[in-house]
Parts: structure tokens; C-alpha cells; sequence
């Protein structure tokens, strides 16, 4: 008996600069990394492949954008003016229009880029040694050509790849983790310099260093009064176990309440009291008793969430497998977007496509075309956790072929095909 079988999803998106076409559901699940809400309903993520969505309606639709092959490490705002750092380097990414429009910027000296004002750009750069930041200015917004060294006391920390900073209104806050020598023997350390006048001048308000008690500072956020709150790692382990924060405001904190944590690294402020904070296994958490205790959210994935932010009531968490999740009543409730069944890789000219899939006795039917640029086409069933079900290898004639994979019991699959540098996939349910 011949079992049926759903199409639910194919899509393409083009590899033009600016181009974007507003997709409901999609394919190919890329990893997500970083999201800003820009104001009240413009939300921006990017992630893996260089990949981009915006929502200009809080969440409810989005629009995807491809802007480069590179990966996506970070997104981050300050009114209009953007900036996205990228895996490794050697570019960036810049916007004075809400994400609207990006210009990219070619420069491999500098290591995150962030925005501290309007028009004011802050660079951070890293040798073995010590961390530096650069300040730039630039009145026409083009090119940002010029930058200006502007800490002349930087620290002997040889930095490991987990500073963060944070912006709003003319105060930048850094903070940057890595060794130092302590008699002879390097010791985990970490610091936070504050600045109030958008990066030129900075202070020290927090440094630590040592064996014990000392932990690496992963992302800070601000509360709408101005503390700082920061959650870290613990060096040796390499697992969440802190959080600090400012029991002043960041020109002025005092000193520092500490807290144990155990609910994931990526935490949004939603206000003085409500705090978010993204986990693992499809976990959302929320304080709303300043991080004293956390409640489980748990929503209908079993993904990693690896970024969060919020803005008034809005919240957005995005993570692995291309899972986006809103909520428009300060955390409490989530809804699964319309893009949470992943993002879709870019086609080029000669696009990769499935023609059509039947499904029989314990295996689907494959129908493909290959574009000219490969004649290796490797084939896989996954489950919608990513394991894989069945793969095959193969050689393409460059017209349409046909291959066969087996399943194991009914249900919903991935089926993805990759040649060269193109994958597709599509969302398949077998009854």
C-alpha cells in the first residue's frame, strides 16, 4: 500500500546584496547567532551564511536577506546605526537606517565593532599582549577611513574571544576577559571599563584576577535605570555560573551583587526586575525578582537558543536550527514565528532543485536536478533534531536524476541535498 506524503516547504533565496522576499515558512536550518531590537517593532538577527532577517511588525513577518558567505557573530544597535561583526574578521557590516540597508566595510585590523553614537563608531583589536580600542567619527558615513587610538591605558590581557560591550545615549561599556602573569604563573582575568562620552575617555569600575571566584565575562546588558548586568563563565570549566550586577548606575556602580546561575549565558534586561535569559533544550527563563530566581519556559523545540533581547514588552530569542520565538508580554508567553522551521541557504545561477519525493515501503523517492557546477551530489534524511536517518553519495549526468533513501517509521524528516557550495532542503512529513 502506497503511503502519502506533505510538501510543506520549499524555498529560495537570492544571492543579489540587498534583495530579500518576505517568506512565510522555510527551509535549511542555519544556526542563528545574534539578535538586537531596534525599537519597539524593528527587530534584526543574523546569523550562519551571512544570513539577515528584519521585522519591521514585532516579530510577526520577517524579510531574509543574504549579504555575505561569511558567518554572523553579532548584531547590535543604537537608534539607527548599526553594525554586524563577522566570524574572523576582515569585514563588517554598517547601517544608519534601522537595518534598511547595509554598506559593507573591508578591514581585517579590527576584532568587534560596535556603535556609541549616531554617527560614532567604537573598534576593538587584540594582539597577544594587550586589547586596544580605536574611536571613529566620520560625518558623511561612507567609509569610516579614519580612527583614532583612544585608550592610551590598555590592559596586559591576552584576550580569548569573549569581550562584549553595550551603548545608549553616549555611554559605551566594555568588557574584555584573557590571562595575565601574577608571579610567574597566568591567572584567568576580566575587567569593565565604562565611558561616558561615546568612547573618547574611560573608566576602570571593575577588574578582577586570579584562581578562584574569577569568572569570564560572555554578555552585558543595561537596565533601563542604567545598572550594569553581566553573566559569565567560569574559566576552568568553561560553564555558566554568574551573573553580577551594578548596584549603581554604569557611570557610578558602586559596587557589584553577585548571582549564581545555571540557565544559559544569553540574558536580555526587560526591566529593573524582569530578566530573560536564553537556554538549551527548548528553555526559555524569566526573573522577575532580579535574577534572585528563575522560572523555566519551555517551548516546542529541543533547539539551543543562543541569543535574546527585548525592547518594552517585546522579547525575541533565536538560536540553532534557525528557531525564532517572540513574545509581546514581557517574556511570560512565546510564539514560534513564521521562520522558526529554519532558514534557507542562498541558491546561485544554476540553482540545485527537488522535483519531487514519493514516499514508499520504507523509503522516499527522489527527484533532482543538478545545476553545472558539480557532478557530486550527497544526499540526507535527517530528523527534525538534525540526526541523520539515511545519506547517499552520488554521481549527476547534470539533468534529472533520482535516488532513493530509506526512513525507519512515519513522521517529519529534513531532506537535504548539497552540491558544491549550494544545499537545499526541504521539510518533508510521511504519514
Amino acid at each position: 500500500m502506497r503511503k502519502s506524503i506533505r510538501i510543506i516547504i520549499v524555498c529560495f533565496c537570492g544571492l543579489f546584496y540587498f534583495s530579500g522576499v518576505v517568506l512565510g515558512q522555510r527551509t535549511v536550518l542555519l544556526n542563528l547567532t545574534s539578535v538586537s531590537v531596534v525599537n519597539d517593532t524593528t527587530v534584526v538577527i543574523v546569523g550562519e551564511h551571512g544570513t539577515l532577517l528584519r521585522s519591521t511588525d514585532a516579530g510577526r513577518s520577517w524579510v531574509v536577506h543574504h549579504l555575505s558567505d561569511s558567518n554572523f557573530s553579532s548584531v547590535s544597535f543604537l537608534k539607527e546605526t548599526g553594525a554586524i561583526n563577522v566570524t574572523n574578521g576582515h569585514m563588517w557590516f554598517e547601517t544608519t537606517n534601522g537595518g534598511d540597508s547595509w554598506q559593507l566595510h573591508n578591514n581585517s585590523n579590527y576584532d568587534f565593532i560596535f556603535p556609541v553614537g549616531e554617527s560614532i563608531l567604537m573598534a576593538e583589536a587584540s594582539s597577544r599582549e594587550r586589547l586596544t580600542r580605536f574611536h571613529a567619527l566620520d560625518d558623511n558615513l561612507d567609509s569610516f577611513p579614519h580612527w583614532s587610538y583612544t585608550d592610551p591605558h590598555s590592559y596586559p590581557i591576552q584576550k580569548y574571544g569573549l569581550a562584549t560591550s553595550i551603548s545608549k545615549e553616549g555611554l559605551a561599556v566594555i568588557a574584555g576577559n584573557g590571562m595575565v602573569s601574577i608571579q610567574g604563573h597566568d591567572f584567568p582575568a576580566s575587567y569593565i571599563l565604562v565611558s561616558t562620552d561615546s568612547g573618547l575617555t574611560w573608566s576602570t569600575q571593575l577588574r578582577q584576577s586570579g584562581f578562584s571566584g574569577i569568572f569570564w565575562i560572555y554578555q552585558m546588558d543595561l537596565t533601563p535605570s542604567g545598572r550594569i548586568v553581566a553573566s559569565g563563565i567560569d574559566p576552568w570549566s568553561a560553564t555558566a555560573n554568574t551573573m553580577v550586577i551594578s548596584n549603581g548606575i554604569a557611570t557610578a556602580p558602586q559596587n557589584w551583587t553577585t548571582r549564581s546561575i545555571a540557565v544559559g549565558l544569553a540574558f536580555a534586561c526587560v526591566n529593573d526586575s524582569i530578566f530573560l535569559a536564553a537556554g538549551d533544550s527548548g528553555k526559555v527563563y524569566r526573573s522577575i525578582d532580579t535574577c534572585g530566581h528563575w522560572d523555566s519556559v519551555y517551548l516546542p523545540t529541543k533547539a539551543t537558543f543562543r541569543a535574546i533581547a527585548s525592547r518594552g514588552n517585546l522579547a525575541v530569542t533565536v538560536g540553532d536550527s534557525g528557531y525564532i520565538f517572540c513574545s509581546h508580554d514581557y517574556g511570560l508567553h512565546w510564539t514560534e514565528s513564521d521562520m522558526s522551521e529554519g532558514v534557507c541557504l542562498p541558491n546561485t545561477v544554476g540553482d540545485l532543485t527537488i522535483q519531487s519525493i514519493e514516499a514508499k515501503e520504507g523509503h522516499l523517492d527522489i527527484k533532482y536536478v543538478a545545476s553545472n557546477s558539480t557532478d557530486h551530489i550527497s544526499v540526507r534524511l535527517l530528523d527534525l533534531l538534525g540526526r541523520v536517518e539515511s545519506s547517499q553519495e552520488e554521481y549527476s549526468a547534470f539533468d534529472a536524476n533520482s535516488i532513493s533513501l530509506p526512513y525507519s517509521h512515519p513522521g517529519f524528516y529534513i531532506l537535504q541535498l548539497s552540491e558544491g557550495s549550494q544545499t537545499i532542503a526541504q521539510k518533508v512529513a510521511v504519514n
